[in-house]
């Protein structure tokens, strides 16, 4: 997952209210620099993209159980 990644999950992310600050509070990392990775002004580590990965998947996941019937 590079940064054009992150920036499609917060465009994705974005079409349901929320934000970067949200995707960061989800994965966290600090806003300011999910702002830069969605910007493009930086590029996250491999380990950062690991955990972003990982959290993303956890969210969907308890949403997920929380939707089931």
């Amino acid at each position: 997952m590079r940064s054009k990644q992150i920036i499609d999950i917060c465009r994705f992310i974005g079409q349901y209210g929320l934000k970067p600050n949200d995707l960061a509070r989800i994965c966290e990392i600090n806003p300011s620099q999910m702002r830069q990775y969605t910007l493009g002004l930086k590029q996250p580590r491999t380990s950062t993209i690991i955990k972003i990965n990982q959290k993303v998947r956890q969210f969907a996941e308890k949403l997920g159980s929380m939707t089931s019937v």
